[in-house]
């Protein structure tokens, strides 16, 4: 968000992030272009392939011929690794008791089967 009335509003930017910090390998997440109003704006990240902690925004171009181009607040929202996992292994025991379930209900209809032919 930018609050400042007498400064240039950002335009053109880049987004960099990173797992660990200092760094010379910096993840490239994409370049985005800001509308040139006071307040708040959103930004939606596509690439979710990888857990970071570290952001880097490079100023590429900016509206108005201000001398100081400002950033008055950035939010970032996402998960944490451990409710990602969390997440991942509560779906991994829902799918394993689905294939347990299944397992179950083929041994029955083998066992039920073989009752069939003894008694046929």
């Amino acid at each position: 968000a930018n609050y400042e009335k007498y400064s240039s509003k950002l335009k053109d930017f880049q987004l960099l992030t990173t797992a660990i910090y200092p760094t010379e390998e910096w993840i490239n997440l994409g370049h985005y272009q800001a509308r040139p109003i006071l307040g708040e704006q959103s930004f939606n990240v596509t690439r979710t392939d990888s857990h970071v902690r570290y952001l880097k925004i490079k100023f590429l171009t900016h509206y108005d011929n201000e001398h100081y181009c400002t950033i008055s607040q950035i939010k970032v929202h996402g998960t944490t690794v451990i409710a990602s996992l969390t997440e991942e292994f509560e779906s991994s025991d829902s799918y394993i008791d689905q294939i347990r379930g299944q397992l179950t209900l083929d041994a029955e209809s083998v066992f039920d089967s073989r009752n069939y032919i003894e008694n046929y």
